[in-house]
């Protein structure tokens, strides 16, 4: 059903929905917050932070569902499926752990909703508000990883969730791997990868984000992936400006934002290479790149080799698996038992879903990226980078990033559903000034024109395709 049979007009659906946003915008604060609660503020309530932004995303739900714009579509219907015969498969375990099945629905469905709410629901200006907010926290972020960098193992600085000193992982040469404000290094390599996204996104917009806060968000990207001891960042990144770049093929005018943008990475790398952590930085990511080969080889074996080795094997995998939740970090909060624990996301997948339910539930997330993939193909031919831009910072981790961690399944909904919201182009909006003449607008008709024979600034916003309606 069409959200627009609800509305009468765009000022209309902003208002009636406007909780629905607050509520969204809080579930995005705590993603980047949570971790320093466990870490540093309430380390004692650890366990219980958690799970700090399940009962954000059910009230979201619930106004969702009031408000009719609660998407239900194939996907969800699917997944939903799914991890209904998950759960009635992990019940009938003789040594089921409530609590450890209940976590694993959670992270097999609970928040995959909230990427078509938010898709519904808000649109590109809000989009480039999370921008906004990303950028703005870009500069005490990369400070804060800077001195987890420099701090030793020990410090307060690198204390893991719980307070536990010393409880991040150790990077190379000795370094810890920064975390920031997140629980785990794992925040920091998704952080990144989205700021870049949005400072790519800035500098193709006139006077949509200051120009000194873009820079300085620049300065702080480039400091972060200097200090931050990981392959993952390196890669995320590079895959944004590849994007980037591919796109400039296309569209003349983003490669030339993209020379002006290639000459201040050029100019800040160089004055980033005066400071003293910077040449510490750079030997600790040349010792982590050894010893897990060159970037093709990382990206071979940490890729590939996680997708091809689970099905090496195939035939000890058991046809129901060994229930939800089993294999998860998490489960150790209450078995007391490692185990069974498995860092891989598809091995983790196919042993606790079995190798039925398992393959389905991965083939799903494969298809969920593809079909965000082709969305965002078709943005960019209209004339809408935003899309491929945020696709490409989350594409990989939509179908290889652990749901198990919060941080990533966090990640992975609010990237995903961004991507659908800046489809959404309110009335009031012209489109993408930056863009390039959109190639599908018919020889010798204006924007005006385009707008009022239902081109794609005319929907109101969260009824359009990015909806899921």
């Amino acid at each position: 059903m069409s959200v627009a049979g609800f509305f009468s007009s765009e000022e209309d659906f902003r208002h009636q929905t406007e909780g629905v946003r607050k509520a969204i915008w809080l579930y995005i604060i705590l993603w980047l917050v949570e971790g320093a609660f466990r870490k540093w503020l309430l380390p004692g309530l650890s366990s219980y932070i958690l799970f700090i932004r399940e009962p954000v995303v059910i009230v979201i739900y619930c106004m969702a569902v009031s408000r009719g714009v609660f998407a239900v579509n194939g996907f969800i219907v699917v997944l939903g499926i799914l991890s209904f015969l998950g759960l009635v498969a992990s019940l009938l375990h003789s040594d089921v752990n409530i609590v450890v099945v209940f976590y694993g629905v959670r992270s097999y469905f609970l928040h995959y909703p909230l990427i078509f709410v938010i898709g519904r629901v808000m649109n590109r200006r809000d989009v480039e508000k999370v921008g906004l907010l990303l950028l703005c926290t870009a500069v005490p972020m990369a400070l804060l990883m800077m001195m987890q960098f420099l701090a030793p193992e020990g410090s307060t600085w690198n204390n893991g969730a719980g307070g536990l000193a010393g409880g991040q992982m150790i990077g190379a040469l000795g370094h810890a791997r920064p975390s920031g404000t997140f629980s785990f290094a794992n925040g920091g390599p998704l952080y990144l990868a989205l700021l870049a996204a949005f400072i790519v996104y800035g500098f193709t917009r006139t006077d949509l984000y200051p120009k000194w806060l873009l820079w300085g968000a620049l300065f702080s990207l480039l400091l972060g992936m200097v200090v931050s001891v990981s392959r993952n960042t390196v890669v995320s990144v590079i895959l944004v400006i590849v994007a980037f770049v591919l796109m400039g093929i296309f569209y003349p005018r983003y490669f030339r934002k993209f020379i002006g943008l290639g000459v201040g990475i050029l100019v800040f790398g160089a004055l980033l290479s005066m400071l003293p952590v910077f040449s510490s930085g750079i030997d600790s990511l040349q010792s982590r790149f050894q010893d897990g080969g060159d970037l093709s080889s990382s990206i071979g074996g940490r890729f590939v080799g996680a997708i091809l080795n689970p099905w090496n094997d195939f035939l000890n995998i058991d046809m129901f698996g060994i229930g939800m939740g089993r294999a998860t970090n998490a489960a150790l909060l209450y078995t007391k038992n490692d185990s069974m624990i498995i860092e891989d996301e598809w091995m983790r997948t196919l042993w606790e879903l079995g190798w039925i339910l398992g393959s389905a539930f991965l083939a799903m997330r494969v298809a969920i990226a593809l079909w965000l993939l082709r969305r965002a193909h078709l943005e960019l031919l209209k004339g809408g980078a935003l899309a491929g831009l945020i696709l490409a910072s989350c594409f990989v981790n939509l179908f290889m990033t652990p749901l198990g961690l919060t941080t990533g399944q966090g990640f992975i909904m609010i990237a995903a559903g961004l991507c659908l919201a800046s489809e959404n182009v309110a009335d009031a909006e012209a489109a993408d000034p930056a863009a390039a003449e959109p190639s599908r607008r018919p020889r010798g008709r204006s924007l005006y024109a385009e707008r009022l024979h239902g081109g794609p600034g005319s929907q109101i916003s969260g009824t359009g395709p990015g909806s899921g309606a």
